[in-house]
């Protein structure tokens, strides 16, 4: 998956619809006609910390960083594995383990398929 769709799939887990437009992501509840904001939970920690909220996630962050951050999803997601993520930075690191378990998620609940590239 690329990034874009990594994102789009994770978004479908917790019932949001994104946009990728020059200036950033923006997102909107699932059925509703405006966009709320930006949403990038690669980047900002308080979107991540929703995915991880809302899909109940188990985060372990490694004792040292070279350890890594592992998060498994909830047992309701026996399909799903769990993800382990090495960066130089241990937030950053949390950050995309929690991404890629929550489109996970979005590919296993809900059939993610990415959008076809309009030629």
């Amino acid at each position: 998956m690329t990034d874009n769709e990594i994102l789009e799939s994770a978004a479908l887990a917790v019932g949001k619809e994104i946009s990728f437009g020059p200036d950033g992501i923006l997102y909107r509840n699932k059925g509703e006609q405006y966009w709320k904001g930006w949403w990038n939970p690669r980047e900002n920690s308080g979107d991540a910390l929703e995915l991880a909220a809302m899909l109940r996630l188990k985060i372990e962050p490694g004792k040292y960083l070279g350890d890594g951050c592992t998060v498994y999803a909830s047992p309701a997601w026996n399909d799903v594995a769990s993800c382990t993520a090495f960066r130089d930075n241990a937030v950053d690191q949390m950050r995309v383990a929690i991404l890629r378990v929550a489109a996970e998620i979005g590919k296993v609940a809900y059939r993610y398929k990415p959008k076809k590239e309009e030629s």
